[in-house]
């Protein structure tokens, strides 16, 4: 995120903003801070009290698992902004979802480890 952030503005705006105005993303955190179970939240309460809303990013984790070559199984975590989207210039996955850990179901090493990573 740091190297997006310093990289460009257009590239931070597109690629984690999703172009969304600063109304837009403040309405959204506004509306989020209201509904349950994010009312009773003390981090929206103090991200509200200590920044304005329109420069919080909410990030995703995503867990999937992946086939690759010679049909071996990888699981894979990536993370993304709420509000990165494929419409506008992305037209590729790649550049809005950002890898944290891929790891090869061979390593997996325990059958109870293997079926607790694909269970979640």
């Amino acid at each position: 995120m740091h190297a997006l952030a310093h990289s460009s503005e257009f590239a931070f705006n597109t690629l984690i903003l999703g172009n969304t105005d600063s109304e837009t993303r403040s309405a959204f955190w506004e509306h989020v801070s209201k509904q349950k179970p994010w009312s009773n939240q003390p981090c929206i309460h103090a991200a509200h009290a200590s920044c304005t809303l329109d420069k919080l990013v909410g990030c995703s984790i995503h867990g999937d698992g992946t086939q690759m070559y010679r049909e071996d199984e990888f699981f894979c975590w990536s993370w993304s902004s709420i509000f990165a989207s494929m419409s506008g210039i992305c037209k590729d996955v790649l550049l809005i979802k950002y890898p944290i850990a891929v790891i090869p179901e061979r390593q997996m090493r325990s059958q109870e480890v293997r079926d607790a990573a694909h269970a979640k």
